[in-house]
């Protein structure tokens, strides 16, 4: 739930977002956000804000966090303060008993169905769009009532946004069946350097840029970067077109430096980009058991 977002221009991106315990049905949840850092931009006309955000269950444990970077329509003065979020103990707590039980899930049955090495990109297959009105009962859902989202008396469907966290989880949904099958992940950044619009379909890449494998002997932990698009099939469109190292292991890139890259070396992805997000994902690794004859 972010009603501070209602006066927001737009969603510049998140970082840092952990789950830090289970939510389980029949939870309450509270909201917690600390304004970490804000600053004009170069124009003076906008503020860029970093907002660190919590929610907590009806015990007070920490559940989940992020650090969220948002644009406002307006100007702040300069402030050289960073405000930090304070770092539980029990922070890896969720993870640690994941990888805890790790014996236990390969005794049941490895449901990990493929195997990933570093540099490998990943075209996923699936391409789908979000309806308008699908849109807005997922932003109704979480609370998310800016006029962007809704006002079809202002706004023409095509000027209408998806809200970025939704943006984000289609992005991530598209690519879990070739990750299948995902107990936990850390969510390093995200940005949004193109708006979605509803009915605008969306496919996704995946490039894996690490991997450890057997961090506990059973579970993997992979670093990858999955890359939104709209208005293409991937898995087609790109299937033998080279892309740039700097669009997939490089620093994220901010939208006019993106836009940039995008116009000189892939043509095809100029003004498509509509997520990417660095992710650590931990599975269960995949057994090789060997055939002797």
């Amino acid at each position: 739930a972010m009603s501070h977002a209602d006066h927001a221009k737009v969603q510049v991106g998140y970082s840092n977002a952990q789950y830090h315990w289970p939510a389980f049905a029949g939870d309450s949840f509270t909201k917690r956000f600390t304004i970490q850092s804000l600053r004009s931009t170069k124009s003076g006309n906008d503020s860029v804000f970093r907002i660190g955000c919590e929610m907590l269950n009806q015990r007070g444990i920490v559940v989940f966090s992020c650090d969220k970077t948002m644009l406002f329509p307006f100007s702040v003065r300069p402030s050289e303060i960073e405000v930090g979020l304070k770092k539980s103990e029990k922070e890896h707590a969720f993870l640690d008993h994941l990888i805890g039980q790790a014996e236990i899930l390969q005794n049941m049955g490895s449901q990990t169905l493929r195997s990933v090495r570093p540099g490998q990109l990943i075209l996923h297959s699936m391409t789908r769009p979000l309806d308008a009105g699908y849109t807005m009962q997922l932003a109704t859902l979480g609370r998310l009532t800016h006029d962007r989202h809704f006002n079809t008396q202002r706004h023409k469907p095509s000027e209408l946004y998806t809200p970025g966290g939704i943006v984000f989880a289609l992005a991530c949904s598209l690519a879990s069946r070739d990750l299948h099958e995902v107990l936990y992940e850390d969510l390093e950044k995200c940005r949004f350097p193109c708006n979605l619009a509803p009915n605008e379909p969306v496919s996704s890449m995946t490039y894996v840029k690490g991997l450890k494998e057997h961090v506990s002997g059973d579970i993997e932990s992979i670093s990858v970067r999955t890359i939104g698009v709209k208005n293409m099939e991937v898995g087609m469109d790109l299937k033998d077109v080279e892309v740039p190292m700097e669009l997939l292991n490089g620093p994220l890139l901010k939208p006019a430096a993106l836009e940039e890259l995008l116009k000189n070396k892939l043509p095809e992805l100029s003004r498509k980009v509509v997520c990417i997000a660095d992710r650590t994902i931990y599975r269960q690794a995949p057994k090789h058991v060997p055939f002797l004859l």
